[in-house]
């Protein structure tokens, strides 16, 4: 019969500090995050990172945007000198994987020893890596240096930045839909980088009242 002794010798699967380190983050970020303004969605447990995937909720409303976070952590790493940020580097196949995300994904660092989180949106490392080099994919990796922490603000932003891409692709969703069932299929769509999107039929709209305005005005 087996006792509570056997168990300390038995061989059996070792608890692995990592796992206990990533679960450790995952702990204190999920605290971060106000349930009613964000819906856990899933976790997926990669050797690049934990990946968790967010739904924003708006008026009490489940509304379908979200967004994704892969989380690191560490407790080795020496923040850099001249401005005390953390720099990791990142296969180029993880920022290809993010940017294939269908929502808006962002890279957070949790270190360790000042429980401090830092975050950046993959869209920004992207403008950063495009400005240094066009041809950024051809390289192995890259290093993102983590300098923003996670304030009220950068919740704020993640929760923004889902519901605009959200809108965005909405809106793409239904333009494209009018164009196809409409007359002129040969109507373009223009997004500016606000997210905003102007189509012909908008245009034309415009135009008209424009020019019903104008006459009533002669």
């Amino acid at each position: 019969m087996k006792t509570e002794k056997d168990l300390d010798t038995m061989d059996l699967p070792k608890a692995n500090y990592y796992e206990q380190l990533e679960t450790l983050s995952e702990q204190n970020f999920q605290i971060l995050f106000n349930p009613s303004k964000f819906h856990f969605c899933t976790r997926d447990r990669r050797d690049k990172g934990l990946d968790i995937t967010y739904e924003i909720i708006r008026a009490n409303n489940h509304i379908g945007f979200r967004f994704v976070v892969q989380l690191k952590s560490t407790e080795s790493i020496e923040p850099n000198k001249e401005d005390g940020s953390f720099s990791v580097s990142l296969d180029t196949s993880n920022i290809n994987y993010l940017l294939n995300n269908n929502c808006p994904a962002f890279y957070v660092l949790y270190e360790v020893n000042t429980k401090t989180f830092y975050y950046e949106s993959i869209t920004d490392f992207l403008k950063t890596l495009i400005q240094k080099d066009n041809d950024w994919e051809k390289q192995g990796s890259h290093v993102l240096r983590f300098s923003k922490k996670i304030l009220p603000d950068g919740i704020t932003e993640m929760y923004d930045t889902a519901q605009r891409f959200g809108l965005l692709q909405r809106n793409l969703i239904e333009s494209a839909t009018l164009i196809s069932a409409s007359v002129n299929q040969t109507d373009r769509v223009s997004i500016d980088s606000d997210f905003t999107i102007t189509d012909d039929a908008k245009i034309r709209k415009m135009i008209e009242v424009l020019g019903f305005e104008l006459i009533n005005e002669g």
